[in-house]
């Protein structure tokens, strides 16, 4: 054995010299008779060092042993998307779920269809208030004195009255319209849940697509370093390469391009995660600062979808036959306006003349009935009906409308899941292939059967398909998250 190896210290600068004087002789021959030359000297040194494997089988074991445990450590050290994923939300970082929490409290587009809810339920009691009477005091005072001497004066002197007293009104029968009033007030309270209810899930779908655009921003910049340190490597190589030449310029002109496309991605990634953010800050009523807490956000967990959509009972059915009630009840409350009003009034009040007096004499009570019937008015009221119905024929087609538009939304985003997948599931099959081809390459470096860029090359792409894999298992996610929200 160390014959063998004193042989082969001896032998091969003599065998490096005599392959560098043929490349010089050669140096004016085209490029295919260099890669000969070079193939030619890689056989040589691949005979010699087959004479090894074969004068010592223990040794050869020993290096297969250590070849293994390589291998072992390189597939330790490429852990799959999954376990990463797994260590990484073990770390502090911002939460889908914790967010929503945040937005269904915070934002400003619920806060205000929740200020919508409280006004109708106000806009009830006041209502309400209208099945009682009313009362009301005044005060008068007339001064005919100042006023010019007119014949029909039926007093010899012009004279001052001052009087005071209560008014007071009860209606009795208006053909119901205070009953229809706080039904319709009651309608609009219940549909302005069911907008809250859909506007949420607005609200919510907002959130949850721009916080999987920063978590996908994320996973870029996580990755576009390490293959942006692969592509140098490969470029250092093709530099030197290039200085001996084996190469032409082509490849590390590719390279330099590589690495200009990988820079700008990095950008875009980053300007994309704060366009996110800023998303987000409309939607959390936040500011940039609220991001400082945290640096990265924590991917949510995978989960059985099993949402099966049902127009019937869906948020969108309801709204939509809430808003039908609303018109047909103001039909049956424009169609009181044809009703007499009966009212009961009185008043109490004391009258004098010339000064104010508080006397027992002096004071006046009336009481009586008012009715009071719509001639004239009958014609607007048949004008108002007939605005009515439009409005409920406009329901019906709202609720159409907004019925269709939920199951479409639904059957496109499950299209978007069965699709987002069928690519994790490419995706996987791409990244295993990639890795299965780079552990061989490496197998036939480790032989001298093939160049140290082709490895870098091989690990470059299995990078990429490691990031496409992130990349497709959160749209798939996301898709998931997204069609939880519609009900």
């Amino acid at each position: 054995m160390r014959t063998l190896l004193s042989f082969i210290l001896f032998y091969f600068p003599n065998i490096i010299a005599i392959g560098a004087e043929s490349f010089v002789e050669n140096s004016k021959l085209d490029y295919q008779v260099i890669r000969d030359n070079l193939r030619s000297l890689d056989s040589r040194l691949d005979k010699l060092i087959h004479a090894i494997e074969d004068a010592n089988d223990s040794s050869s074991k020993t290096a297969n042993l250590q070849n293994s445990q390589s291998l072992d450590s390189r597939q330790n050290a490429q852990k799959s998307f999954l376990t990463q994923q797994t260590d990484r939300s073990k770390d502090k970082g911002w939460d889908l779920l914790v967010l929503r929490e945040l937005a269904l409290e915070h934002s400003p587009d619920l806060l205000i269809k929740k200020a919508d809810t409280e006004e109708f339920e106000k806009e009830i009691s006041v209502l309400r208030f209208s099945y009682y009477p009313t009362a009301n005091g005044k005060v008068s005072y007339n001064d005919y004195v100042k006023i010019s001497q007119f014949e029909t004066y039926s007093e010899p002197e012009p004279y001052k009255t001052f009087s005071y007293g209560i008014d007071a009104k009860w209606v009795l029968y208006n053909g119901f319209k205070t009953r229809k009033q706080i039904n319709v007030a009651n309608l609009e309270l219940e549909k302005s849940k069911l907008a809250l209810i859909y506007e949420e899930q607005a609200v919510l779908k907002k959130l949850t697509n721009n916080f999987f655009k920063a978590l996908s921003s994320q996973v870029k910049l996580n990755f576009l370093p390490k293959i942006e340190s692969v592509i140098n490597q490969k470029l250092s190589v093709y530099k030197k390469q290039l200085s001996s030449g084996v190469v032409d310029s082509l490849l590390v002109n590719n390279a330099v391009r590589d690495l200009e496309n990988m820079r700008s991605q990095y950008l875009e990634s980053k300007l994309s995660s704060e366009l996110s953010k800023a998303e987000m800050n409309l939607i959390l009523d936040t500011d940039d600062e609220f991001w400082i807490n945290h640096d990265k956000f924590i991917p949510p967990p995978d989960f059985q979808f099993k949402n099966k959509f049902e127009s019937k009972d869906s948020v969108s059915e309801y709204l939509g036959q809430s808003g039908i009630e609303i018109a047909e009840s103001k039909y049956e409350l424009t169609e009181s306006e044809n009703s007499p009003v009966l009212e009961l009034i009185g008043s109490t009040g004391h009258s004098s003349r010339d000064r104010l007096k508080f006397g027992s004499t002096g004071h006046e009570i009336t009481l009586g009935l008012n009715l009071s019937i719509p001639i004239s008015g009958r014609f607007l009221t048949r004008r108002k009906l007939s605005k009515a119905r439009v409005a409920i024929e406009k329901a019906e087609l709202l609720k159409h409308k907004l019925i269709k538009q939920q199951k479409n939304q639904f059957l496109t985003e499950s299209f978007k899941l069965n699709q987002a997948e069928k690519t994790l599931k490419l995706q996987q099959e791409l990244w295993r292939l990639q890795k299965e081809r780079l552990d061989k390459i490496i197998s036939m470096f480790s032989k001298r059967m093939s160049e140290k860029s082709v490895i870098l090359m091989e690990r470059e792409t299995l990078l990429r398909r490691e990031m496409f894999l992130e990349l497709s298992r959160i749209s798939y996610i996301k898709q998931k998250y997204i069609l939880d929200l519609i009900q």
